[in-house]
């Protein structure tokens, strides 16, 4: 591994991983676009939920790729020194839908790296929030509870997430 990791060592490591079949999530339904049944992704460091019944384990996907693992933790752990972190989700490929992520707790940290249109963020923010968000789909908790109507109008703040991080509450 670089002793000092930049965007142009993750990106690398990214493209040679998708030069091949890159790993697909099929437990996301809350961030896959309408009618797919699986993205292109992965979480690496530890996991919990509906696939491990809730327990927190080391995540397959890191044990099957030690290497990248420790290079995305080397390039957060540079880039936003202090920073706690237990996974890293990567995102490849596609554009999240409308969602919550219900497992995160706490500090939630975001970068966006590629060649793609878009890069925004959006966030609820009531006190703060100047952006106004029209929800396009109820989003649901874990438990299956109702948080955001779709047709309701959130206040919020919406974040550049390309080439920079970002925190926000998850």
């Amino acid at each position: 591994l670089p002793e000092s990791v930049d965007d142009g060592h993750v990106l690398s490591a990214l493209r040679h991983l998708a030069a091949g079949e890159f790993p697909k999530q099929t437990r996301t339904p809350n961030i896959r676009p309408a009618g797919s049944s699986e993205v292109p992704g992965l979480s690496l460091g530890l996991v919990s939920g509906i696939g491990t019944n809730n327990k927190v384990i080391l995540g397959k996907h890191a044990e099957l790729l030690p290497r990248l693992t420790r290079l995305l933790c080397r390039y957060m752990r540079q880039h936003q020194p202090g920073a706690f972190f237990t996974s890293i989700q990567v995102n490849y490929g596609f554009a999240a839908g409308e969602h919550v992520d219900p497992f995160n707790l706490g500090p939630t940290w975001i970068i966006a790296l590629g060649d793609f249109e878009g890069g925004e963020l959006w966030v609820e923010e009531p006190r703060a929030g100047s952006d106004a968000h029209l929800c396009g789909t109820d989003i649901r908790t874990a438990l299956g509870e109702v948080l955001y109507s779709a047709g309701e109008t959130y206040r919020g703040l919406t974040l550049d997430v390309r080439r920079q991080w970002r925190q926000f509450d998850g």
